[in-house]
């Protein structure tokens, strides 16, 4: 059956709206090198990610190498665990569009909602995975401060995002069921 914008229920353009919300986050936080931040000096600052480690020496030199985490294997799994999110999320961003736009169909609906849960928890583990390391590293004296940088927190919104598009499309999905 043929669906028209006007009308798809509110709770489905809301989960709509944090799925896109989901995949800008994710993709963001998981590219840059923002997931732990350490001050070696006054001046020298460390910006480690999952894919580099920038070493910033004032404002002037920015030099990046390989992460720091290359060597430890729960990096590879948060990794491939962050890959398959946002993956699932881009596949439940054109299943969205296509149950938006083109057709309605509660197999498709049904199968909407549990590629948007694999999503939520393959980013969510992912994001777990890396408090639990970056908690528990031991604190190295040779820095001042250390501290989860501005990447990691875009993973937790990430997921939270996902969580709530998830439940939007749970309840759009119930109700057009009844």
């Amino acid at each position: 059956m043929v669906n028209s914008f006007e009308d798809t229920s509110s709770w489905f353009k809301a989960g709509l709206v944090f799925i896109i919300l989901a995949l800008i986050l994710d993709a963001t936080g998981f590219s840059l090198p923002y997931f732990l931040e350490e001050w070696v000096n006054n001046s020298e600052r460390w910006n480690s990610g999952l894919w580099q480690t920038c070493t910033r020496n004032g404002w002037r030199d920015v030099e990046c190498t390989d992460s720091i985490f290359t060597d430890t294997g729960w990096f590879l799994g948060a990794k491939i665990l962050h890959c398959v999110g946002i993956s699932t999320t881009i596949l439940t961003l054109i299943v969205s569009l296509i149950l938006l736009i083109a057709l309605t169909n509660s197999r498709l609906t049904n199968i909407n909602v549990t590629i948007c849960f694999t999503a939520l928890s393959a980013v969510g583990t992912g994001t777990l995975i890396c408090i639990k390391m970056l908690l528990i590293t031991p604190e190295n004296t040779d820095f001042l401060h250390r501290y989860l940088g501005m990447s990691f927190y875009l993973c937790i919104s990430a997921t939270a995002s996902l969580l709530l598009a998830w439940i939007f499309l749970m309840i759009d999905q119930r109700k057009s069921n009844s």
